[in-house]
């Protein structure tokens, strides 16, 4: 019977360290199933955010916020049920409550003399607090620092969840074992998230999981896994490469072996394990190298310097160690340069991701908000205020710089308490570092490189709003300062642990409950909306190319009209949902129109109105109700979504534009209409769309200089829009005026010259096309590089196709090969000017050395092959021609 017993001891001992080696379950007694559920719910809350694209899609944020409640609630109601509870004071808990008192304070309804007091310039953001335009929007009444209240809530929401999950797991790890356990979790995420995004790159048919068409984003182009930015799925596994080092050397440190060996554990079976985590390491290396993330190349980077230096330091590893980390970064390097990745980095490296501009204008914004910023939230629409250069159809959605983000959406105060917050860490590894027991020393060390990743990487890009890289840094952060905790009491220095009553623990389950019902109000609105608007997005983006026919259009249409509207009415809170709500009942308003018996489009219609000046508006209003009818109410919705959004956020620029369109449906419509403009350029003096919309405005009211103001700047700024403003003024204004007024480089003369063809001045656009070859031949004298170089050849040629002059267009692309003679573009555009001339004996020489460059190419292929069979053909002609002059001659003779 004893021998029994003692047998079945043993085998339970070596399942115990089996699972243990694996990180797998705990060793010895079960655990609690409240302790269990605690980590069910930590470990499917960090998978299902990952899941859903990292926690940046709005289901993905409902899941955290669902997750962390659930977390803290089962950790809660096992402390309930524990017969000796206890709360472990980390010092850190100050941290969050400041960082949740700067929300609060964002927030709460404030008295305006104090609002203004704290942030003066918002009273330069808000419309001036007299006038019917003002009392409109709600601008005359705000009293809040936030001015995106909904989003601020919402990022609040986020911060607290954070919080959550972080005390709970540092009350859940109490031993050395349990931070090992969650180390080793650490690892296999990050190992399965890089075998995925590999698997679905690979065997990629642009969908993400194989069956969900993001409507910005494709799989194919590089591996992303479930992240719809490749910075971020760097940066995720660059925070898990740490853990996976420590992984390696844990299942290869001596005393281990000794371990399993006691545990009769198998040897072929260790040794496998050991080499799968190695090849999960390395896995993960190539993967965030293949994402060519310059920021994620230089976090690896760190991870691996400093794990590595800081554990050679403590003793963790031999020179052995390192030469074999050496040989394992020579083949991940060998492995990237032959797949053609490291050119492309090298290119990316070098390239101009215009982050300085957003940088500058995000700088400028802290110092106009200094005390606590515009709110969190607000960064897409506030760095619009000092934005130089905004990008031609797009924005930037973050400061690519956490640090900078949080200056201009909170404030020095914010930025104080982020560095706080880093200090704080560092303090931890650095003291955790100190523990003579070298399995703590190890893995402070490891959290510490993931620590300066982040931090470094922090500083050209914002993921810290990517949940998922967040909660695989918190586990790290969580589990050193458990660590610091342990090496402080080792020492025989104070930690402050309180029991924890159950009349504390009620009302904090309480407390949990509401902050989670709180939390859901706020997060479910926008993921009930989500699955509407990425449909709207889709079809927003659809090309004209993308409809068969014009039915299919209107269908495609009307969809997308749907769509939009479904989704404000599931999310009214977002201001931008109720601004494309806004636009779809204009766009409605036009198509019921084309179908009316007086089919007068909006614009039409504005004028009409300016033009009859009515003596009063009953009478403008009666005059409306019989020309348009039941279709004025879409416009009276428009406006009322016009306003909810500049209620919900009175940054949105592009509202204040709509709502100057629409003006002419107020009693003051002259004036509001120059209200809401000046508030559009005050809000976004840079931005192309907005300076184009003012200036049509501008111009429909009769003001032509202040237009052309505006689109002169528009003009310069965005290619997009250059094309919809020539082709508006080509067929009303001169060249002279084109060139005084909007001061048009040398690429926008031939831009001009194509929009005069269009509308059929020949003559002036020959005018044009005539100062462009002339300017352009004058750029071809200066010493430029290819890059610039090729553009002004392939101009010029252009420039002379539409003169008609084919010859001329053919001697400067000759003239640019002679200096270019490797250019593909050059002979490729020479080769078929030739075969356009019947020139096929020069032509086939250079389409032939384009072909064979390209031999993929069918098309390429097929039109050299016909230039060789012309040139063959004219050669057997010339032939045939000179022996049957010979011939004649001789019978002459």
């Amino acid at each position: 019977m004893s021998h029994r017993h003692s047998r079945k001891q043993r085998n339970k001992s070596s399942r115990g360290s089996a699972s243990f080696a694996f990180g797998l379950g705990r060793a010895g007694a079960a655990q609690p199933r409240l302790v269990t559920a605690t980590d069910v719910c930590l470990w499917s809350t960090i998978v299902m955010v990952a899941v859903c694209f990292g926690g940046r899609a709005a289901a993905g944020q409902l899941i955290l916020v669902v997750g962390a409640a659930l977390t803290a609630g089962c950790w809660l109601l096992h402390q309930l049920s524990a017969r000796e509870s206890k709360y472990t004071w980390t010092g850190g808990e100050w941290l969050w409550l400041a960082g949740i008192a700067i929300g609060v304070s964002q927030i709460v309804p404030l008295p305006r003399d104090w609002m203004l007091a704290i942030s003066p310039q918002i009273g330069r953001i808000l419309l001036p607090s007299t006038g019917s335009h003002s009392a409109a929007i709600g601008a005359d009444v705000w009293s809040q620092l936030s001015l995106a209240p909904w989003e601020t809530a919402s990022g609040l929401a986020t911060f607290v969840s954070y919080a959550m999950l972080f005390l709970v797991l540092v009350q859940r790890v109490k031993t050395t074992a349990d931070v090992e356990r969650m180390m080793f979790g650490v690892g296999l995420v990050t190992i399965a998230m890089s075998a995925f995004a590999l698997v679905q790159y690979y065997t990629s048919n642009g969908k993400f999981f194989w069956f969900y068409a993001h409507p910005y984003m494709t799989t194919d182009i590089r591996p992303t896994g479930c992240f719809t930015n490749r910075n971020h799925l760097a940066q995720f596994l660059a925070l898990g490469i740490g853990p996976l080092i420590w992984c390696v050397l844990r299942r290869l440190d001596p005393t281990e072996a000794e371990r399993a060996d006691s545990a009769s554990l198998p040897d072929n079976r260790r040794l496998w394990g050991t080499i799968a985590v190695s090849l999960g390491l390395g896995c993960t290396v190539l993967t965030a190298l293949s994402t060519l993330s310059r920021g994620g190349l230089m976090a690896i980077a760190v991870t691996i310097v400093v794990s590595v230096g800081v554990l050679w330091r403590l003793g963790r590893v031999s020179i052995m160690v390192c030469l074999g980390l050496v040989v394992a970064a020579a083949g991940i390097g060998a492995i990237f340069n032959l797949t053609g990745s490291e050119s492309s980095l090298t290119a990316r490296i070098g390239g101009d991701s215009g982050r300085e501009h957003v940088w500058r204008a995000n700088i400028a914004v802290a110092q106009d908000f200094p005390v606590l910023g515009t709110g969190v939230g607000t960064h897409a629409d506030a760095h619009q205020l000092h934005l130089e250069k905004p990008l031609d159809g797009g924005e930037f959605t973050h400061a690519e710089s956490g640090y900078l983000q949080i200056m201009s959406e909170t404030g020095f105060a914010g930025l104080g308490l982020a560095a706080l917050f880093i200090v704080v860490s560092l303090w931890w590894c650095c003291g955790a570092l100190r523990n003579a027991d070298t399995r703590v020393s190890s893995i402070a060390a490891v959290v510490l490189a993931s620590l300066l990743a982040n931090v470094s990487h922090a500083a050209c890009d914002f993921f810290w709003y990517t949940p998922s890289c967040i909660l695989l840094l918190a586990i790290q952060l969580a589990c050193v300062c458990r660590l610091y905790l342990s090496t402080r009491e080792e020492a025989g220095r104070v930690v402050r642990t309180w029991r924890f009553p159950a009349l504390l623990a009620w009302p904090a389950a309480g407390g949990v409950l509401v902050a989670a019902a709180w939390m859901i109000s706020l997060k479910l609105p926008a993921a009930l909306a989500e699955p509407d608007q990425m449909r709207y997005i889709t079809l927003n983006l659809a090309t004209p190319e993308f409809y068969a026919d014009d039915d299919d259009r209107r269908v495609a249409q009307h969809e997308k009209r749907l769509a939009i509207l479904r989704a404000v009415r599931l999310d009214p809170h977002d201001s931008r949902v109720q601004e494309k709500a806004a636009v779809a009942y204009m766009e409605w308003f036009d198509d019921r129109q084309e179908q009316s018996k007086n089919p007068l489009p909006l614009g039409q219609l504005r004028d009409a109105i300016n033009a009859s000046q009515f003596e009063s508006p009953a009478a403008m209003h009666e005059w409306l109700d019989r020309s348009v009818g039941k279709n004025m109410k879409l416009l009276k919705i428009a406006v009322k979504h016009l306003r909810r959004a500049l209620r919900e956020s009175p940054l949105r620029a592009r509202s204040h534009v709509h709502l100057a369109e629409l003006s002419f449906l107020e009693a003051a419509g002259a004036e509001n209409e120059s209200a809401y403009l000046k508030q559009a350029l005050a809000l976004r003096p840079r931005d192309p769309d907005i300076l184009f919309a003012v200036g049509r405005q501008t111009m429909l009211a009769g003001d032509l200089d202040e237009a052309m103001e505006c689109w002169r700047v528009a003009f310069e700024n965005s290619q997009r829009l250059k094309r919809a403003i020539a082709d508006l003024l080509a067929g009303q204004v001169t060249p002279e005026f084109f060139l005084e007024k909007l001061k048009p480089d040398w690429d926008s003369v031939g831009l001009l010259a194509q929009a005069f063809a269009r509308v059929g001045r020949e003559e002036e656009a020959r005018e044009m096309w005539s100062r462009y070859v002339r300017d352009g031949r004058e750029r071809l004298k200066a010493t430029l590089p290819e890059a610039e170089y090729l553009p002004v050849v392939i101009g010029l040629r252009t420039a002379h196709q539409s003169l008609q002059q084919p010859d001329e267009a053919i001697r400067v692309m000759s003239f640019g090969l002679k200096r270019f003679p490797y250019s593909f573009p050059l002979r490729l555009a020479l080769g078929l000017d030739l075969v356009a001339e019947y020139r096929f004996a020069e032509a086939a020489e250079h389409l032939q050395w384009c072909a064979a460059r390209q031999p993929e190419d069918k098309v390429l292929q097929q039109a050299a092959a016909h230039a060789v069979k012309e040139r063959l053909r004219s050669s057997a002609t010339s032939i045939g021609t000179s022996v049957d002059s010979d011939s004649r001659a001789e019978v002459t003779r």
